[in-house]
């Protein structure tokens, strides 16, 4: 005999006591309006700890033949029993909010099979497309280990989500603040501009909503060409504000264009305030060159763009 068969044949048998009176020895009730399903003990037992502990441990309900459960979402709930009695049923039509109860709900009735798969599902399924979704779903229904995870998911990824239009420019302001203002970004500036200047015209800002935005933009870390080519022409920034950002990338030797150091896990901002402590009319000097150059090859481009 073909074992896969035999399989098939144990697994159709169990799928046919779903909801069937036959040989049911508890009836369970629960949702809103309220519904109805005929069970067996023994399978309930057999796939979740809850009901293991309910029916063979020294609970009232042991002998019960209606239990009542209280705060159970319906249409999670079948789903959970459909699992324990192998019946076929598809995840695809749940939302986001729906999707974490369903696991949730596996975890408080300790039927651990579900819960694992659920759990392998959201950690192939998450990624920088979806995490706010995730997070947003979590935050509605109070899941706060969730919570956590999907925020673990966010921070190790900002680089990467800054880097995808289609993404951050969907975010809400809350999550945009928190990558546009952070200071372990290690994509270039110009395209944190770029990002941030996407993000509000997406999201048709006022004039002062758009400030917000814009003005967590470091310009001491966009070089002079892309300055002129990129960041001028949008006026979000004046001409002083954008030859002064300009002018304090030279005073401090600023080469870099991302506010992470590549080569050390230190941000470059605080690189940069270890040269202000230096004195001297040699570096004096030196600023005055620098800034003077910047000046010239400013002025070198009239008319800008």
């Amino acid at each position: 005999m073909d074992f896969r068969e035999l399989n098939l044949k144990i697994k159709n048998g169990c799928e046919n006591l779903f909801n069937s009176p036959e040989m049911s020895d508890v009836t369970l009730e629960f949702g809103s309006p309220e519904q109805r399903v005929f069970a067996h003990k023994v399978v309930l037992a057999a796939n979740s700890e809850y009901f293991k502990a309910m029916f063979y441990g020294d609970w009232k309900e042991s002998d019960a033949k209606l239990v009542k459960l209280e705060d159970i979402p319906a249409k999670l709930f079948m789903l959970l029993l459909k699992a324990c009695y192998c019946v076929e049923f598809k995840l695809d039509r749940l939302s986001y909010a729906e999707f974490l109860q369903f696991c949730e709900l596996a975890t408080k009735f300790g039927v651990r099979e579900v819960e694992d798969a659920l759990k392998k599902v959201i950690k192939k399924r998450l990624c920088i497309a979806n995490v706010y979704q995730f997070y947003a779903a979590s935050v509605a229904t109070n899941l706060h280990r969730f919570q956590a995870q999907f925020e673990e998911f966010f921070e190790k990824n900002i680089n990467e989500i800054l880097k995808n239009e289609a993404t951050f420019k969907t975010l809400p302001k809350e999550w945009a603040l928190k990558i546009l203002q952070n200071d372990d970004l290690t994509v270039k500036e110009i395209d944190v501009f770029k990002a941030a200047r996407q993000w509000v015209q997406h999201n048709q800002l006022n004039e002062e909503e758009a400030k917000e935005i814009m003005k967590c933009i470091r310009l001491e870390f966009i070089d002079w060409q892309d300055a002129v080519k990129y960041i001028r022409p949008t006026k979000v920034f004046t001409d002083m504000e954008i030859l002064d950002a300009l002018t304090m990338r030279s005073n401090h030797r600023l080469n870099s264009v991302y506010r992470r150091c590549k080569e050390s896990r230190e941000p470059e901002a605080r690189r940069v305030r270890r040269y202000r402590g230096f004195e001297g009319d040699d570096f004096d000097i030196h600023m005055e060159v620098w800034g003077h150059d910047i000046e010239e090859s400013l002025d070198a481009m009239d008319p800008w763009p």
